[in-house]
């Protein structure tokens, strides 16, 4: 009898034992089908799917948003950068401004400006201006004193600045046509100005606006920053160099090479003296010798 329930014992044995392996097997492949959509959620927020407070006082690198519009630079006498993109005024993309008081080595985006910028003027870290658009494309001269962080709203005429929307010039007295679309200002005093043209040409005014003569050319173009009314540095596209920096010692009448600057994209360049800025690709270069040399 005994003999009979050994085989019995033993059959049941190796079917419990079969339940047993099934039941881990599923218990497994259910704990790692778990694990794996839980490291694929984890693995698929990336940084670009992150929300991040953004605002004034928020540090960046040197680096920009994509330009929305004209890009505009200005250097102050003591390391200060003040640059921005000339957005919209119109329900387009919004400008961006930024300031910097290391010689744009960093920069803060300066919270709840206006939608377009027409200029920026950076004299000094507590001396900051630029003229803003609103949502009307109403213009006004918007002032800082302490390095970005508010600012004062005040009438802007008087002011030389781009139109909104891309529509000529503004100078003191009022609307001008200097017989081109100006993409880069450079404002000496009250009647003497550069500007760099669209169709590539360097003009200028010494009667606030009343009269323009063509300087010269410089085939793409793309801003101008003038010390006196012979002496200046424009940014351009170059023949063998994507973002080339030029000076002029008569007037804008010829344009010689002096530096290069690494990328394709050629935007903005403001000088003082042997202090050059320049905004390429989105990016903040310095020179001190004069154009020759970029950090």
């Amino acid at each position: 009898m005994k003999k009979r329930w050994v085989p019995i014992a033993l059959a049941a044995f190796v079917i419990v034992d079969i339940v047993l392996v099934y039941l881990a097997f599923r218990h497994t492949r259910s704990g790692d089908a778990a694990s794996a959509e839980t490291q694929s959620a984890t693995t698929s927020a990336g940084p670009d799917d992150a929300t991040s407070p953004t605002g004034g006082g928020s540090p960046s690198a040197a680096g920009t948003p994509s330009a929305n519009g004209l890009a505009l630079v200005s250097m102050g006498s003591d390391n200060s950068v003040l640059r921005a993109t000339t957005g919209s005024c119109e329900g387009g993309p919004p400008a961006v401004l930024e300031v910097s008081t290391d010689g744009g080595q960093t920069f803060e985006t300066v919270a709840g400006t206006t939608p377009g910028i027409l200029r920026v003027i950076a004299k000094s870290q507590a001396n900051l201006q630029y003229v803003g658009a609103d949502h009307e494309c109403k213009p006004a001269l918007y002032q800082s004193v302490d390095g970005g962080e508010t600012w004062s709203k005040g009438p802007s005429e008087g002011t030389w600045h781009l139109a909104p929307e891309g529509d000529g010039l503004i100078g003191p007295d009022g609307p001008v046509d200097p017989g081109c679309q100006p993409v880069s200002l450079s404002v000496l005093s009250r009647d003497a100005v550069f500007i760099a043209c669209e169709d590539d040409t360097v003009r200028s005014t010494a009667d606030a606006g009343a009269e323009w003569q063509t300087a010269g050319t410089l085939a793409d173009i793309a801003s101008v920053s003038f010390l006196s009314s012979r002496n200046g540095y424009a940014l351009s596209v170059g023949e063998q160099c994507g973002a080339e920096v030029s000076r002029t010692t008569d007037g804008g009448v010829t344009w010689s090479p002096v530096g290069c600057i690494q990328g394709t994209t050629p935007q903005a360049l403001d000088a003082i003296g042997q202090l050059v800025v320049a905004t390429v690709d989105g990016q903040a270069h310095l020179s001190s010798d004069g154009g020759a040399t970029w950090n």
